[in-house]
């Protein structure tokens, strides 16, 4: 009887557990809304008695797991951020870097513009100037604007504007070395081409003249060598692209591995995910653990020798008991893999500790070192002003400006006496063309009165032939009637002549009839006359 009741019993809690284990995950099951996304493991809640346990269990499990995602999000934040600002130092190194480049390829072309105003030759125009001075943060910001091709098609003409200016230096050169051979063979008395002897020599001192051979001897030497070393530059520059070349070959190696450090970072970043995961387990495995202890009391192994002894005695309880023993064996060797993990894990976080307090240290010092020479910036004594190149730029850039402002005060002073030259012939031609107006107005009176005069003449002609003209109107209308009459005669005369000239023509029309019937009677005589 004790056996059998101790089967039922264990049977009994043995389908009690298993029951709560179904309804519990079947609970679990029904509460858990569809999985999309987020893949949760499989959990075991454990013996539950009511509803309000199961979510209790349920939530605390889903706040686990959130809190877990928020620290690897917190981490993947903190890792971005680092990146993000290495990605702004390097972006400050280059902007740096473009400022200094921008701002001694400025002052090239300064020294350049300012070469070229002392040998007096033309400068650039006024778009290449304004190319020069553009200042630092201008460039950055046009950088900022301007497209990829944009930028080339910039970057190409501010290069042919330094180009040009070059080529300016060495026509100069050129022109320079022209000159200094034509006074050359001038005083040697020799003719351009070097064959016929020219005019005579110009009487000058013998000492002179030797040392003026010798300083030209001297420039062909150097002639010669600037040339020697434009081939050792040709053949330099070749070895630089080489060389070039094994940079573009080493770059593209260093790229390589940079992609494989990234995949590396890629696999480090999932061995820390499963290391996290790892650790979860572990702490889940402890507290079940701990669970254990407190619902058995005492050690695992205890209990499991325990249920040895009480094997002797049933078979069935003995049984339990070594199936309880071989579990509890491989929770604890897996916790012992666990422990050494976290040992070498904690082994590697102190080296990563140790290596970032370095970096600090360093970095500590470097921001130190940045004060110093900010402060030794701010504190610079003159005599390292004075042999600075902008300083002594700015001393060149004065002295062509005091030049200019002499010979603008120079052309000052003649535009005034010019100004007082004119002045003066102005009034004289003012003096001139008033005594002309006079002579003038002295002319046009005494043309008034002769034509005054003339007028006079012309006005009593008028009255002449006003008067003759009345006269003639007089005569005209007495005879008026007399040639109406004479009108209405000539008319009706002219009409009796028409009349007479028709009776004319009916008499010839009639005497032609006439002739013609005496034509046909005397050939009717004749013709009888025959008969």
């Amino acid at each position: 009887m004790s056996k059998r009741s101790a089967e039922d019993a264990s049977g009994g809690a043995s389908g009690a557990g298993g029951g709560g284990g179904t309804t519990g995950t079947g609970g679990a099951g029904g509460l858990q809304p569809p999985i999309k996304k987020v893949h949760f493991e499989p959990h075991l809640i454990g013996p539950i008695s009511t509803l309000e346990e199961l979510d209790i269990k349920v939530l605390k499990f889903q706040n686990k797991k959130l809190a877990q995602r928020i620290e690897q999000r917190i981490r993947c934040e903190s890792e971005l951020r680092s990146r993000i600002e290495q990605l702004e130092k390097r972006q400050t190194q280059d902007d740096a870097v473009l400022n200094v480049v921008n701002r001694y390829w400025n002052q090239l072309n300064e020294d350049i513009r300012v070469l070229l105003q002392r040998f007096d030759a033309e400068t650039a125009d006024e778009s290449e100037n304004k190319n020069e001075n553009e200042v630092t943060t201008s460039f950055l910001m046009q950088l900022s604007t301007w497209d990829k091709e944009e930028l080339d098609d910039k970057l190409a003409n501010r290069v042919q504007v330094s180009k040009r200016a070059v080529a300016k230096i060495v026509q100069v050169f050129d022109r320079l070395m022209q000159r200094n051979e034509k006074l050359m063979l001038a005083m040697k008395g020799e003719s351009e081409d070097g064959k016929s002897p020219a005019m005579a020599p110009p009487d000058l001192d013998e000492s002179l003249r030797q040392t003026y051979i010798d300083v030209m001897a001297e420039n062909r030497n150097l002639q010669t060598q600037n040339t020697l070393l434009h081939e050792k530059f040709h053949t330099i520059s070749l070895k630089m692209s080489e060389y070039q070349d094994m940079l573009n070959g080493k770059e593209t190696e260093a790229a390589e591995l940079r992609n494989q450090i990234d995949d590396l970072q890629y696999e480090l970043e999932k061995v820390r995910c499963r290391n996290d995961k790892l650790e979860n387990h572990l702490a889940e495995a402890i507290e079940k653990l701990k669970a254990y202890h407190q619902l058995h009391g005492g050690d695992p192994l205890s209990g499991g020798s325990g249920g040895g002894d009480s094997g002797r005695q049933s078979s069935s309880a003995g049984g339990g008991s070594r199936g309880s023993g071989s579990m509890t064996s491989v929770a604890a060797q897996h916790l012992e893999d666990l422990q050494k993990e976290l040992e070498e894990y904690k082994e590697l976080s102190n080296n990563r500790l140790q290596e970032l307090d370095k970096l600090h240290l360093q970095h500590r010092e470097a921001l130190k070192e940045v004060e110093k020479l900010k402060m030794d910036i701010r504190q610079l004594p003159e005599s390292v002003i004075v042999e600075t190149t902008e300083y002594k730029c700015l001393q060149s850039q004065f002295s062509v400006l005091y030049n200019e402002s002499m010979q603008i005060k120079t052309l000052l002073d003649e535009s005034r006496n010019q100004l007082q030259s004119s002045k003066n012939q102005h009034l004289r031609q003012i003096e001139m063309m008033e005594s002309e107006e006079l002579i003038a107005q002295k002319r046009v009176r005494s043309d008034m009165i002769q034509m005054e005069d003339v007028m006079s003449q012309i006005r009593k002609e008028y009255e002449m032939l006003r008067i003759e003209f009345e006269q003639n109107m007089a005569a005209n209308e007495q005879t008026a009637p007399i040639n109406h009459e004479m009108r209405h005669l000539i008319l009706s005369l002219q009409n009796h002549n028409g009349q007479l000239k028709g009776e004319v023509q009916r008499y010839k029309k009639k005497y032609k009839d006439v002739s013609a019937d005496n034509a046909k009677l005397r050939k009717d005589l004749e013709e009888q006359t025959s008969k």
